[in-house]
């Protein structure tokens, strides 16, 4: 039998790490199942980019899960249906893994998806938003196409440029060992294309990064992320008069 004094004192440590964490379960429960918060007008495409491992799916999907009136797709989505009707020998930049391009065919495989991108907003975001996340999305290619009835805002998906804080994010991740492996040998390769997606925050057209938005991952959780997220998606419906969409 424990003596009385160690059974207290087990007891107290459990009732202080109790009320310690209850108020953040509390704060995150009620971030989960809050209802949607915002509405995405008709018409409104939010593109969501980013390298390999960044987050860009579990964000798209935790967005889509706040907002009301939003459809989501992951662009990989497009790719891998391309892939089935396309034949290697006929596409083979389409069939490549993004780590096995360089800078020109990663361009040009994202070239080739775009027109796929810009015929489902035009198909069915005349009634509703769209979210859509992806690594082949650079908003300056997709500029050179007409978006009928909306508005397109990009949000970049950025991690640190730091190969060894990269490996810990792989890590942490709930990646199959398999993709995980996989990213973690190509972590170098990861950051470049990060490095190139970078540059297209500027317009090439006007110079400026009028809806475009970086968004630092770094040692943040999706919740303020997304809260991040929404809160420049909000300022641009109440900027450019969007609430008559709704």
């Amino acid at each position: 039998m424990e003596p009385l004094e160690v059974t207290a004192a087990t007891e107290a440590t459990k009732a202080t790490t109790k009320y310690a964490i209850y108020p953040l379960i509390k704060k995150f429960r009620k971030w989960l199942f809050s209802p949607s918060v915002t509405k995405i007008p008709n018409g409104m495409v939010i593109f969501i980019t980013g390298t390999n491992a960044a987050g860009k799916t579990t964000i798209a999907a935790e967005l889509a899960r706040k907002c009301d009136n939003v459809f989501s797709i992951p662009a990989c989505a497009l790719r891998e249906f391309l892939r089935e009707y396309k034949s290697e020998s006929e596409f083979e930049i389409l069939h490549k893994s993004t780590f096995d391009l360089d800078r020109f065919e990663y361009i040009q495989q994202c070239e080739l998806l775009t027109p796929g991108f810009i015929r489902v907003v035009n198909k069915f975001c005349k009634w509703r938003g769209a979210i859509i996340e992806g690594i082949n999305i650079l908003p300056n290619i997709i500029n050179k196409y007409t978006i009928e009835d909306g508005r397109a805002l990009f949000f970049f998906h950025l991690i640190k440029n730091d190969q060894s804080e990269l490996e810990r994010n792989i890590r942490l991740k709930g990646f199959l060992d398999i993709s995980k492996d996989r990213f973690l040998k190509n972590t170098s390769k990861i950051l470049v294309t990060q490095t190139i997606i970078s540059e297209h925050m500027i317009d090439s057209d006007t110079y400026n990064n009028q809806n475009r938005f970086s968004i630092c991952c770094d040692r943040k959780t999706i919740p303020v992320i997304v809260d991040e997220i929404l809160a420049h998606i909000e300022k641009i419906i109440k900027l450019h008069g969007f609430e008559s969409k709704l």
